[in-house]
């Protein structure tokens, strides 16, 4: 009896099946070390595990049909290393399903549920480590918070969107059940974008040697204030921005200035409009710094040789933003809009052309999920720069 011809059985590569495409676990594979290791899931596609030999954490994602992780076994060898390992063993084995770790022992393995009780930030789970009779609860928030981080970064992102403080009180109490008064809103946006933008102006991002640089008008307290912006080439990224009352020569070399000491560059070419400050701040640089030459080419006229539209595209988003304002209060409220709008531009803002981030682009930060406001103030919390009080 002649038989068809013979299937051949799908390869595995020992990290995924490629013809069901799920995770395969081989147990005899898993040794002690991977029950010891410690798993965060921060989504379906996205682990982390924890380092043994260092402090820190791995990054184990899913890449098209395989598990990929950035440490240096799996980097070099692309072979299945013992973080995906551990990651695989939770997925398809009978390891903890839920992501709270005891915040003394900072460990999972002893956690042990202890029912939940409502709260008016909605419905909290309690927890106990067997280990050290620490007991605490799920409430996924940040340090001293009694809301969620959702709801959190839900309110500030709003804000930066455009949507009124009060429109945001009531979204949250339509969408989520939640009563919250704008002066809420207010604070949380102070204490957490006061914390971001310590974090970001600390980072060093890898720019090009071509810069832009104009000035808007804005409302503060119904006079006229200057909100100057400092854009790289390539990247996009936000540089420098400060507001003043003038636009003189002063002025236009503080900003140069300060774009100069987060940024090495050697050699630069500044793209402005035709305003005579930029040109005689330009030239008093170049008098008083011999490492840094920089050249300057103003945008005016018909013919123009460089154009200043990405800068001015920005300028554009801002007045976009600022239509829902009647003005700011004070000269200092302007400047705190201005350095965390800058943050929400380079970090969370994802630009249209490029497909990533300007942060991403100049690579200074990176989310590790895919809330970008969330990944933002814990890395701003745990970094040390700035912490809550």
């Amino acid at each position: 009896m002649k038989h068809g011809p013979r299937r051949r059985r799908p390869r595995s590569n020992g990290l995924v099946c490629l013809h069901h495409s799920k995770p395969v676990i081989h147990p005899q594979e898993l040794g002690a070390t991977v029950k010891t290791l410690h798993v965060r899931r921060l989504d379906p596609w996205r682990y982390q595990v924890r380092s043994e030999s260092r402090r820190g954490w791995y990054n184990v994602s899913w890449s098209k049909r395989i598990w990929v992780c950035d440490c240096p076994f799996n980097t070099k060898t692309h072979r299945r290393c013992k973080h995906i390992s551990a990651v695989m063993s939770r997925i398809t084995g009978p390891a903890e399903s839920r992501d709270d770790v005891c915040p003394r022992c900072e460990t999972a393995e002893h956690v042990a549920g202890r029912g939940n009780y409502e709260t008016r930030a909605g419905l909290v789970e309690r927890y106990e480590c067997r280990g050290c009779s620490e007991k605490f609860t799920s409430r996924t928030g940040f340090r001293g918070l009694q809301y969620r981080a959702n709801i959190v970064t839900t309110a500030i992102d709003l804000h930066f969107r455009g949507v009124s403080l009060r429109g945001i009180a009531d979204h949250l109490n339509q969408q989520y059940g939640f009563k919250i008064t704008h002066v809420t809103v207010v604070r949380w946006v102070r204490k957490y974008v006061a914390i971001i933008n310590r974090y970001v102006n600390a980072m060093k991002p890898k720019v090009s040697g071509t810069w832009h640089v104009d000035e808007m008008r804005i409302k503060s307290k119904g006079r006229t204030r200057n909100l100057w912006n400092l854009m790289d080439h390539k990247t996009r990224y936000l540089i420098a921005v400060q507001v003043t009352a003038r636009k003189d020569t002063r002025e236009a070399k503080r900003l140069l200035s300060k774009g100069m000491r987060s940024v090495a560059q050697s050699r630069l070419q500044l793209i402005s409009d035709g305003l005579p400050s930029y040109s005689s701040a330009v030239g008093q640089i170049n008098e008083e710094q011999r490492r840094v030459h920089v050249t300057h080419v103003a945008d005016r006229g018909f013919l123009k040789r460089c154009s200043n539209n990405r800068l001015e595209r920005y300028n554009g988003t801002v007045r976009a933003r600022l239509k829902t304002m009647a003005g700011f209060g004070s000269d200092r409220a302007s400047r705190a809009f201005a350095e965390g709008f800058k943050s929400y531009y380079n970090c969370i803002r994802r630009h249209t052309k490029l497909g990533v981030t300007p942060s991403e682009a100049a690579r200074t930060w990176r989310s590790k999920e895919h809330n970008r406001w969330r990944s933002l103030i814990r890395d701003s919390e745990n970094e040390g720069v700035s912490k809550p009080r």
